[in-house]
């Protein structure tokens, strides 16, 4: 039923707020870090117009992980586990070339997510992911993606959506190259 949807800005809303129903119940204030994990999944292209239902199996399937500064989520050629959001820290997107030389690709911060590639199209990644400050993420597990596609359509849709719009910035940057 359509009236009993909420948007995924009126959930953000209730989670910073204590609500009180017809029932006389109330849902109290959200600790900080769900609060920051509801906005950082709301924030990411893929997630933005689920209703409260979906964003909560989401948060429910998501794990917050602490890594120290200087260390590698994964290598280039590993295979896809898991989508990750930044919520505090730096991290740099990269290659290293024969020689040992490092490519930045991005540099991340909070907000941003990483490693949706490999958890889409199955193939291993094609990056090097490490942290350049001590960082917390969210982790999204495969299977835990897998099941939110198969679920939902609008999720399908905005995944398309944000691969089209990332290939159409490559090839803008592959033109830029070579002129």
């Amino acid at each position: 039923d359509s009236k009993h949807l909420v948007t995924t800005l009126q959930f953000i809303r209730l989670l910073q707020r204590s609500v009180r129903f017809r029932s006389g119940t109330s849902i109290l204030p959200c600790p900080p870090l769900r609060l920051q994990m509801s906005i950082s999944l709301a924030s990411i292209p893929f997630f933005a117009n689920l209703n409260a239902a979906d964003m909560m199996s989401l948060m429910a399937a998501t794990k917050t992980v602490e890594v120290p500064g200087n260390t590698t989520i994964f290598w280039k050629g590993d295979a896809p586990d898991a989508l990750y959001i930044a919520l505090s820290g730096r991290l740099k997107v990269f290659v290293r070339d024969q020689k040992g030389r490092e490519t930045v690709f991005a540099t991340l911060k909070p907000g941003d997510y990483f490693g949706e590639m490999g958890i889409i199209d199955g193939e291993p990644r094609s990056a090097n992911v490490a942290t350049i400050e001590p960082c917390t993420l969210l982790r999204l597990g495969a299977n835990e993606f897998e099941i939110c596609l198969q679920t939902n359509f609008r999720i399908v849709r905005t995944v398309l959506k944000g691969l089209s719009a990332r290939m159409r910035e490559l090839n803008a940057r592959n033109v830029a190259l070579q002129r």
